[in-house]
């Protein structure tokens, strides 16, 4: 599936941030935390982090761990991917509520830019405790 896209180089920014100090924002590209979550958003519609990739990327799969309690906040959880971060192009969702996926993309995806998140129309706090892209720079 290729090289981690996000350790040591993504950054990302959050929809809205509660209940977190950011103390653990830079944990989400570093493995999993053992317990509770890197970042924590408001209870608002289509919560969700942009992650920067720091440049063109072909993404190929995702590892994504789910806080490590409250499990059925991520229902509905959606990736999206961006090569402008004005247009974006859903390119997964999660069939049911897990402690983590572990996704290989159906075809490789340009982008610069990931969102992860829930549905607009879906009111709920996000909070994960790991997220990481894989493939290759362009």
């Amino acid at each position: 599936s290729g090289a981690n896209l996000t350790k040591q180089r993504a950054n990302y920014t959050l929809s809205s941030q509660a209940h977190d100090d950011g103390s653990r924002h830079h944990m989400l590209f570093q493995g999993p935390l053992p317990s509770g979550s890197a970042f924590h958003t408001e209870n608002e519609k289509g919560a969700h982090i942009i992650i920067d990739l720091d440049g063109l990327c072909e993404v190929r799969a995702l590892n994504i761990v789910n806080r490590s309690n409250i499990h059925e906040r991520a229902a509905g959880l959606t990736v999206w991917a961006s090569t402008n971060k004005r247009e974006w192009e859903e390119i997964w969702q999660a069939d049911s509520v897990q402690g983590s996926w572990q996704i290989r993309l159906q075809r490789p995806v340009r982008a610069s830019h990931l969102k992860v998140g829930l549905p607009e129309d879906t009111k709920n706090f996000l909070h994960l405790r790991a997220v990481d892209a894989y493939g290759k720079r362009l």
